[in-house]
């Protein structure tokens, strides 16, 4: 039996950024568009400061969504 295993490759906010061709303070600006344990993770989940660790390809999805806080951001 073969089993395939997916993996999931989680970005620092400079890798995400890089891969997506924004700014730091363009991601900054859509924080509130993203959850926790959905777009990113804790690296240190015990410590609430600890770096998040981004997941590309729900960020980008997020981000191409015509969201109404999203247009309100860009105004």
């Amino acid at each position: 039996m073969t089993t395939t295993a997916t993996h999931k490759e989680w970005l620092t906010k400079s890798q995400l950024c890089e891969q997506l061709k924004i700014g730091r303070s363009r991601l900054e600006m859509s924080y509130p568009l993203f959850k926790q344990g959905t777009h990113y993770r804790l690296k240190n989940p015990s410590n609430p400061r600890s770096q998040r660790l981004w997941d590309l390809v729900k960020v980008e999805k997020t981000l191409l969504q015509p969201h109404k806080n999203a247009l309100r951001q860009m105004a």
